[in-house]
């Protein structure tokens, strides 16, 4: 972080000077990457992607043996495909040539590092965007049916009904059950499923009967985890922003609203294992992301003869999606304002 620092001149005034370094800004938060099946896409090998899984194959009700010297029908295989399509993502800042001779700091450099910071936080908004498009969708209430009726905050009850579905689903968690330890305030944890939710929820999550902050756990933390609640681990990000201006008339709800008419709806994504892909062309981010180049082009050409401007680009391509609907639930739900 930047500091000032008084010096005496000759002359015995004291004179006020800054350093010529940028004050401290956010980094990315990228936490969804860890459920994410990620592929490694060489270049050249065209713009579309196909997944694919082998379906389960049916048990039947009641298993029979085979008649003695008769071979079992044979059955076929079946298989789910799931074909996307990489897109291209660039952005392009500028400063001009005055300031990137005579300015104190370092627009050039300071831009460089805001921009990789953006370009990994679309990245995460990418994966958001694909994962909050399931059709498995529960709202705030077993009552409410449509998110322009959602009117109340998370429940235990609706966590349960969430995990019942994957459970029927036979969706796997993405950890083991942590038997905790020895040390005073821990608390053992069971085998988990992953949520993603906005940081705007953290009250009402520590408010759900058996929450427990991830301070009080033990063993290995996912990047960005806030807290435990029965067998749903949560992860928390300003950056996984709601849908604003959607629920009930505000009124006196006392419920966020952006506008401050209708009640802004926050959606919850609850994912298994299989339930979501994406793809990364070979190359690395200082988030680990790959596929996040950033350039800065300097220099006198046709379009600018006297170097004018001091462009930083990056461009990358992304793909992010669902390749499993079944082990993946969303809950949607209102956000309370102000927590008393």
């Amino acid at each position: 972080m930047a500091t000032r620092a008084y010096t005496n001149s000759p002359g015995g005034n004291t004179q006020y000077q800054a350093m010529k370094d940028f004050l401290w800004t956010p980094p990315a938060n990228t936490y969804l990457a860890p459920v994410f099946d990620e592929r490694t896409i060489n270049k050249n090998t065209g713009n579309s992607v196909q997944f694919r899984r082998m379906v389960p194959m049916p048990v039947v009700t009641t298993p029979t043996g085979v008649v003695e010297g008769v071979s079992p029908a044979s059955q076929a295989f079946t298989t789910e495909d799931y074909t996307g399509t990489l897109v291209r993502y660039a952005d392009v800042y500028e400063t001009t040539r005055v300031n990137a001779d005579l300015s104190p700091f370092n627009e050039v450099k300071e831009g460089t590092k805001q921009l990789r910071i953006k370009v990994d936080r679309t990245r995460e908004r990418i994966r958001y965007n694909a994962a909050k498009a399931g059709t498995g969708v529960l709202y705030n209430s077993s009552t409410i049916s449509t998110r322009a009726t959602v009117n109340g905050v998370i429940t235990l009850g609706r966590l349960q009904r969430a995990v019942a579905e994957l459970r029927a689903n036979r969706a796997d968690t993405f950890t083991e059950i942590d038997h905790g330890s020895t040390k005073i305030g821990s608390t053992p944890v069971e085998a988990c499923f992953v949520a993603f939710c906005s940081t705007d929820l953290e009250p009402d999550l520590r408010n759900i009967p058996g929450f427990t902050v991830t301070a009080n756990t033990t063993g290995a933390k996912f990047p960005g985890e806030f807290g435990v609640c029965q067998n749903i681990r949560f992860i928390t990000n300003a950056d996984y922003i709601p849908v604003a201006d959607i629920g009930v008339a505000i009124g006196s709800t006392g419920f966020r609203s952006t506008t401050g008419t209708l009640i802004d709806v926050y959606p919850i994504i609850i994912v298994a294992k299989g339930s979501l892909a994406a793809v990364k062309l070979q190359g690395s981010s200082d988030t680990g992301m790959g596929n996040g180049s950033v350039k800065v082009l300097d220099g006198a050409d046709k379009s600018d003869p006297t170097n004018e401007r001091v462009l930083i680009s990056a461009a990358w391509y992304d793909l992010a999606m669902i390749v499993g609907d079944p082990y993946i639930r969303r809950v949607e739900v209102a956000c309370t304002a102000n927590p008393t």
